[in-house]
């Protein structure tokens, strides 16, 4: 059995629940709302620049898989925004706290969630 984390123990570093799907009524053509972290793994929609002198977000996420870095998206928030997983980036794939526990094995772990 694998024993807790002090950020576990004490709450501290757990996921915040998922934000609320956009409302039905928005136009499709409308932006969507920000903080929507499971869109990032679309191919695409990774554009933005965090802030003057940082590096594109799409030059991250180039870095990123070529690193081997990988996305586990949020069934139920990529779900509950309508999204199809054939817009999914290549090195991204649909999985909840199962294959996230499976990846992380019995060691104890630092985690960061945006």
């Amino acid at each position: 059995m694998r024993q807790a984390g002090p950020s576990e123990a004490d709450g501290v570093g757990r996921s915040a629940p998922c934000p609320p799907a956009p409302s039905s009524a928005s136009p499709p053509d409308s932006k969507p709302p920000k903080r929507e972290a499971v869109r990032l793994a679309l191919d695409g929609f990774a554009q933005a620049v965090a802030c003057e002198g940082c590096p594109p977000l799409a030059d991250l996420a180039e870095r990123y898989e070529a690193a081997g870095g990988r996305f586990l998206v949020c069934p139920i928030c990529f779900t509950a925004r309508h999204l199809g997983d054939d817009g999914l980036v290549a090195n991204a794939a649909l999985g909840g706290t199962v294959p996230m526990w499976e990846w992380i094995g019995d060691e104890l772990v630092t985690t960061f969630s945006y």
